[in-house]
């Protein structure tokens, strides 16, 4: 009997060894990549854009996939085919939903059409109507613009006893900032209504660590902010044209002057899209970009992704420990177990037998 429960011992610790390797297989299956996802729709971030003539500018378009969700990250291994019936624009190449597109010198209306058959499952093409004419922000294709009726304020303030400037439709407005602003020509807000509008700097501009984002934030988040006519917050305007927003360029992206371009950001940080956008010298360095949709939180930045986050300092002194150490597996304490067990097994053994020669004496 003494035997049979040797080996029965040695036989429970194998077990328990063999089901803690199941365990362990089930618990770490082996990754299955996953499969490139679809795109089933590609839009202009902007369709509609007066400029200046012979002016870069950044024309970005939105991915969406077959969920109806704006996914940049379906683009990143498609050839975007870009052609513009007049100006200039970049080579095609791998992942281009963002390009930098020269105006014509000359004042005409010009189309600028994006497509792909690449990851397609729907509609993937579409275009931009450039108006570029000289004077383009003097707001003469306004003449149209109506106010709403009775007096207007020149500020609105809101609950928290911030100010806002007030945007009309036929005298458009501007908020002004230190270094950054925002500007709306007559016409850009809907006939019948005005609406006040903020813009602050909202915290360091970092997304280190993303590695899923395609764009390396810089300098500052400026926010923008919507109040309507009752002072209330407004959660999304749309705005007939697009507003231009302007921030200083931050001096560590002087040396990829080229390359900068306006984001949006989202409220959490997650998401990023490319806006429509160019840098400006004069009256001082600034990237400026283009939106027909408010509040937005917008940043300067560049193509690439961003940097991992810094290691943790190896010289950081670990706590003492203020408790018992838990074993580092199972397996250690089923071999102790066999090994304790067989040990008193043995040890009983072994006293039995010297019991029993001295009986036999």
């Amino acid at each position: 009997m003494i035997v049979a429960a040797i080996y029965a011992t040695i036989f429970l610790a194998a077990a328990v060894l063999s089901g803690e390797n199941q365990v362990r297989a089930q618990g770490n299956p082996t990754p299955t990549p996953e499969p490139t996802g679809l795109i089933k729709e590609i839009t202009p971030s902007v369709r509609n854009l007066n400029v200046d003539p012979g002016i870069t500018i950044s024309l970005s378009i939105n991915v969406i996939g077959l969920q109806n969700v704006r996914d940049q990250s379906l683009g990143s291994d498609v050839v975007f085919n870009w052609s513009a019936t007049d100006g200039e624009l970049p080579r095609n190449e791998e992942g281009n939903t963002t390009v930098r597109y020269t105006t014509p010198d000359r004042p005409g209306n010009y189309t600028v059409s994006v497509s792909t058959s690449d990851n397609c499952r729907g509609t993937c093409s579409t275009s931009f109507s450039i108006t570029v004419r000289i004077g383009a922000g003097d707001g003469s294709s306004a003449s149209a613009a109506v106010n709403p009726p009775g007096p207007i304020p020149t500020v609105l303030t809101d609950s928290d006893g911030n100010n806002y400037e007030v945007f009309t439709p036929e005298g458009g407005g501007s908020f002004d900032g230190e270094r950054f602003s925002i500007n709306a020509e007559a016409g850009v807000v809907p006939n019948g209504e005005y609406i006040g509008v903020r813009m602050y700097e909202n915290g360091a501009a970092s997304n280190a660590g993303m590695s899923g984002h395609r764009f390396t934030l810089s300098g500052a988040i400026y926010s923008v902010a919507v109040i309507d006519s009752g002072q209330s917050s407004a959660t999304s305007y749309k705005l007939n044209d697009v507003a231009t927003i302007c921030v200083p360029l931050p001096e560590m992206l002087l040396g990829n002057i080229a390359e900068v371009q306006m984001v949006a950001v989202s409220d959490d940080g997650v998401s990023l899209t490319a806006m429509t956008s160019d840098v400006r010298v004069a009256p001082a360095l600034a990237v400026c970009g283009y939106t027909s949709t408010l509040p937005v939180n917008v940043a300067a930045a560049i193509p690439g992704v961003p940097p991992a986050l810094p290691e943790e300092d190896e010289d950081t002194a670990v706590l003492p420990a203020t408790g018992g150490v838990s074993p580092a597996s199972t397996p250690p304490l089923v071999w102790a177990l066999m090994i304790g067990i067989t040990l008193i097994v043995s040890g009983t053994v072994t006293f039995a037998m010297r019991r029993q020669r001295v009986r036999s004496r």
